[in-house]
C-alpha cells in the first residue's frame, strides 16, 4: 500500500543562479505532482531595511484605484495593466519608515501605469511596515517562464520620536513569472491511497531530461486505465520507465501500448515478473449484423492463425482458444521477466490487431468480453477517377470475410477519387488522390486497427513529385521563436497590438529534433530521392511540424510504413500523415489521364487517350472565350494567328486538339468562335465536367493554356503558347521550341522541356513563379490551386 499526502514546503534560491522551474523539473521523475502554491516573493536587507516584493497576473479583477496618467502624455496606452508589482518594506530596530522612495528601474517590455501608491490595508504611519503597489502593462507578450523586473528603493526611516533621520538604498531584482497556457498534466497518483498490484518496465523509443519530456510522458500514461503511478528513468541510450498497475485490475497491453503511440510516445519493450497464477487473454474482435441482434460472429481463419502464432512463444506454457478470445499461460519454468512486447509484434507481424491483450496478475477477475461491434453496410468501389491521380496502396496478409470489409472503410474519405480491392494470396487495397486534395493517412490506420487490420504494407505510387507532412503530439527541448519586426520609423501611429512572439521550429539542441533527422536519414528512398530547388528537404515548419518534397526514382513507389516504421523505433510516432503531389496537377514525365471521357459538337463521347495516334506526340490548346484572371477579356479570332501558323507548321508531325478552357462559357458559343479562327480545322472537344481541367491543372487564362505531351504519351510541357498575345507578330514562340524539343526528344532534370529553376516546377521558359511570372497561364497557380497544408 503507498499513501500520498498533500505537503507545504518553502524554496529558497538565488535568481540568476536557478529558476523555479528548474528545481520543479526535479520532481517529474516521481511519482508525486509538485506545483506552485504562492506567489515567488523576492527578499533583500540593506541596512535595517527588508525589502520583499512579488507579483500578480490580473486577469479579471479589477484594477485597484491609481493615480490617473497625464492624457498628453500617455496617449500611446497599448493595452490594459495585467501585472501588479507588489512591494513590502519593514525597518528593525523599532524604526519606521517614512518615505518609501520606490521607482522601477526600467524593464524592457514593461510600461508603467501610474505611481507606487500604498496599499489601502497598510497606510498605518505609526507601523513600522509599509507595502505599496504598482500596476504593469506588457507591450511585448511574454513567452511562458521566469524573468525579473528590476526596482530601486531610496527609503527614509525614522526613529519612534519621528528623529534621527536615515536614507537606504539599493537595487534588486522581482521575479516575474508569467504562467504558461498549457494545462497541468494529470497525476496518476497525487492523493488518496493506491493499492500496487504488481509493475511493468516499459522499454521506449525515447526519453530524455529535455524540456517537456517527461512531462509529457506524464500525460501520455494518464490516459491509460489500470495504472497507480510511474517512475519515469530519462536516458537517451536506455529510455525506460515503471509502471505500477492498481490491485485487483487487469491491464490491456494492447491498449497501452495503442494509446501511447496515439499519444506520441512508443513503446518498444514491456517486461513482466511473473508469479504462479500470472495469465494473459488475447481478445479478438466480434461482428453483429444489427445494433440489437444478439447473435455475434468471429473470422475463424483469423482466430486459428493467432492461435497458431501465439504458441510459437518460448516462454508460453499453454494456449486455448475460449469463446471468443484466446487464452495463455505461461511456463512455470520460465525464469525472469516476461517480454510480453513479442506477443503485440507478433500480433502486428500477422496483421491482426485484437480488440485487447489482457495482462491477467494473480488473482484478478477475466474482464467481461467486449461488445460485438455492428458491420456497417457493404460498400460498392468509387469508380471514375483520373488514371493519372497517385495511388495509395495497402497490403494485408489475410482477407477477413466477417466485419466491415475494407472496401467500406476505403470509401469514407472525401479525398478518395477511385478505389478498389484487390483479392489474391495477399489482399491489396488501392485509393486515388483526386485533384488538388491532400489524403491524411492516419484517421484510415486507426480504422483499420478498430476493425481488427493490420497492413503489412503502405505504398505511395504514381506521385512523382511527392510531398509529405507528419505532425508529432510532442518534440522535446527548446523551440525556436519569432523576434519583433525592426521598427522603420520612430512615428507613433496610435494603438499597437502588443508583439506576440510565435514558435517557429525546435532549436538545433533538441534531442527530439535530432531523434527525427536521424529516422527520416535512414530511410532509404528519401536518402535516394532528387531534391530540386523546388523541393524541400526535411524541414521543421512548426514546433512539431515536419515536412519534405521530393522527386521519387526508380519506379516510382515508396513503402511509407518504412518512413512511420523508422520515426515509431526514434520514440516519435507522428499522429498525423498528410500526403500529396508537390503541385496540382499531373507532374512532367508522367502519362496523360487516358480515360478521361469528352464531347465532341455533334454529342458524341471519345476518349483522351483515342486522340493520340501511335508514334506523334500530342498538343492539347485549352480556349476560352472568358478569362477568370481578367474580367474585362474577351476572345477574338485574330488573337489566334501565330497559334494558328504554328500548327500548320508542324501539322504533319504532331496531332492538335482543342478543349474548352474555362466552364463559365456556353460550348456552343465556343463552337461557333472556334470556326471563325484561322485554327478551325483543330478539333474541339468539351470537357464538360471539368475533370480533365482539374487532372492538369488547367487555368482560365485569356491565352489558351498549352500541354505537349511526347510520343509516349507523357507531359513534356505546360505554358503559353507564345509572348505578347494579343500582337499579330510575338517576339517567342514557345509552342514551336517546345515541340522542336519534344521531337529531339531532348527533355531536363524535372522531365520538361524547359527548367529554369523556378521554385514551382513550371516548364515556362521566362516562369518567375511564386509570383505568377511566367505569363498569363501559370502552371502551378501560386495562391490560386487548392493543395496546401
Amino acid at each position: 500500500m503507498v499513501r500520498y499526502d498533500e505537503k507545504d514546503a518553502t524554496v529558497s534560491y538565488l535568481p540568476g543562479q536557478a529558476t523555479l522551474a528548474k528545481i520543479l523539473e526535479r520532481y517529474n521523475d516521481t511519482p508525486f505532482t509538485v506545483s506552485q502554491a504562492e506567489p515567488v516573493v523576492s527578499i533583500t536587507r540593506a541596512g535595517e531595511l527588508t525589502v520583499r516584493a512579488w507579483t500578480e497576473r490580473l486577469t479579471d479583477e479589477k484594477a485597484p484605484d491609481q493615480a490617473k496618467p497625464d492624457a498628453k502624455t500617455d496617449t500611446a496606452k497599448t493595452s490594459p495593466p495585467s501585472i501588479r508589482l507588489v512591494v513590502e518594506l519593514t525597518a528593525e530596530n523599532n524604526r519606521r519608515i517614512k518615505t518609501p522612495g520606490l521607482s522601477l528601474a526600467g524593464a524592457a517590455g514593461l510600461g508603467l501605469e501610474g505611481d507606487f501608491v500604498d496599499v489601502a490595508s497598510e497606510k498605518n504611519a505609526k507601523s513600522g511596515t509599509r507595502r505599496q503597489s504598482l500596476l504593469l502593462r506588457e507591450s511585448v507578450k511574454r513567452r511562458p517562464g521566469e524573468a525579473t523586473v528590476p526596482v530601486a528603493f531610496k527609503s527614509q526611516t525614522v526613529d519612534r520620536n519621528s528623529k534621527q533621520e536615515r536614507t537606504v538604498e539599493g537595487t534588486f531584482d522581482v521575479v516575474l513569472l508569467t504562467p504558461d497556457a498549457k494545462p497541468a498534466r494529470p497525476s496518476l497518483a497525487t492523493a488518496g491511497v493506491a493499492l500496487v498490484g504488481g509493475t511493468l518496465e516499459l522499454s521506449l523509443g525515447h526519453l530524455c531530461d529535455q524540456r517537456g519530456c517527461v512531462g509529457h510522458l506524464h500525460n501520455a500514461l494518464g490516459q491509460v486505465p489500470g495504472l497507480a503511478g510511474v517512475r519515469p528513468h530519462p536516458d537517451p541510450k536506455r529510455p525506460r520507465a515503471t509502471v505500477f498497475l492498481r490491485a485487483g485490475q487487469p491491464i490491456d497491453l494492447w491498449g497501452l501500448r495503442s494509446r501511447l503511440r496515439d499519444q506520441g510516445v512508443e513503446v518498444t519493450g514491456i517486461l513482466a515478473a511473473t508469479r504462479t497464477g500470472d495469465r494473459l487473454r488475447v481478445e479478438l474482435p466480434r461482428w453483429k449484423t444489427e445494433k440489437d441482434s444478439d447473435d455475434a460472429q468471429q473470422c475463424m481463419d483469423c482466430r486459428d492463425r493467432t492461435a497458431a502464432l501465439l504458441e510459437t512463444l518460448k516462454w508460453t506454457g499453454s494456449v486455448k482458444v475460449v469463446g471468443g478470445g484466446i487464452d495463455i499461460i505461461p511456463n512455470g519454468e520460465k525464469s525472469g521477466p516476461l517480454n510480453l512486447s513479442g506477443l503485440l509484434e507478433l500480433l502486428s507481424q500477422s496483421g491482426t490487431a485484437p480488440r485487447h491483450a489482457w495482462w491477467l496478475p494473480t488473482g484478478v477477475k477475466m474482464p467481461k468480453a467486449a461488445p460485438a461491434r455492428v458491420i456497417r453496410p457493404r460498400a460498392d468501389p468509387i469508380v471514375g477517377g483520373s488514371s493519372s491521380h497517385p495511388l495509395v496502396e495497402f497490403e494485408f496478409a489475410h482477407n477477413s470475410g466477417i466485419g466491415t470489409d475494407v472496401q467500406t472503410l476505403l470509401n469514407g474519405h472525401k479525398w478518395a477519387s477511385r478505389t478498389s480491392v484487390d483479392f489474391d494470396k495477399t489482399t491489396v487495397a488501392r485509393l486515388g488522390i483526386g485533384d488538388r486534395r491532400f489524403a491524411n493517412i492516419k484517421p484510415l490506420l486507426n480504422e483499420f486497427r478498430n476493425s481488427g487490420r493490420i497492413p503489412q504494407q503502405v505504398r505511395l505510387r504514381e506521385f512523382g513529385d511527392i510531398r509529405i507532412q507528419l505532425e508529432f503530439a510532442h518534440i522535446c527541448g527548446d523551440v525556436v521563436y519569432s523576434k519583433p519586426p525592426k521598427k522603420k520609423s520612430k512615428k507613433k501611429t496610435g494603438s499597437k497590438k502588443a508583439f506576440e512572439p510565435k514558435p517557429l521550429r525546435p532549436a538545433k539542441s533538441s534531442n527530439g529534433r535530432k531523434a527525427i533527422e536521424a529516422a527520416v536519414a535512414r530511410v532509404s528512398w528519401i536518402k535516394n530521392g532528387k531534391f530540386h530547388e523546388y523541393h524541400t528537404r526535411p524541414t521543421f515548419n512548426g514546433p512539431k511540424k515536419l515536412w519534405l518534397a521530393f522527386e521519387t526514382t526508380g519506379d516510382d513507389v515508396v513503402r511509407l510504413d518504412q518512413l512511420v516504421g523508422e520515426l515509431r523505433r526514434s520514440g516519435f510516432p507522428p499522429t498525423s500523415v498528410v500526403v500529396s503531389r508537390r503541385f496540382s496537377g499531373l507532374p512532367f514525365g508522367k502519362s496523360m489521364p487516358g480515360n478521361l471521357v469528352l464531347t465532341d459538337p455533334e454529342g458524341k463521347t471519345r476518349k483522351l487517350a483515342s486522340l493520340r495516334n501511335p508514334g506523334r506526340p500530342l498538343a492539347i490548346a485549352f480556349v476560352a472565350l472568358t478569362s477568370g484572371r481578367k474580367k474585362d477579356y474577351r476572345a477574338n479570332p485574330k488573337y489566334f494567328g501565330q497559334l494558328s501558323r504554328t500548327i500548320q507548321q508542324y501539322g504533319d508531325r504532331v496531332d492538335f486538339v482543342a478543349i474548352s478552357g474555362n466552364k463559365q462559357d456556353s460550348f456552343d458559343d465556343l463552337v461557333r468562335f472556334w470556326s471563325k479562327t484561322d485554327a478551325g480545322d483543330v478539333p474541339l472537344l468539351d470537357d464538360a465536367d471539368g475533370h480533365l481541367r482539374a487532372a492538369l491543372n488547367v487555368q482560365t487564362a485569356p491565352a489558351p493554356h498549352l500541354f505537349v505531351f511526347d510520343r509516349d504519351g507523357r507531359l513534356r510541357y505546360a505554358g503559353d503558347a507564345h509572348d505578347q498575345w494579343k500582337k499579330k507578330k510575338p517576339k517567342n514562340d514557345y509552342l514551336a521550341q517546345a515541340i522542336e524539343l519534344v521531337l529531339a526528344g531532348k527533355y531536363l532534370a524535372n522531365g520538361a522541356v524547359f527548367y529554369n529553376k523556378s521554385p514551382c516546377n513550371c516548364s515556362h521558359p521566362r516562369c518567375k513563379c511564386p509570383k505568377c511570372g511566367c505569363g498569363s497561364s501559370c502552371r502551378c497557380a501560386v495562391g490560386n490551386c487548392g493543395v496546401g497544408f
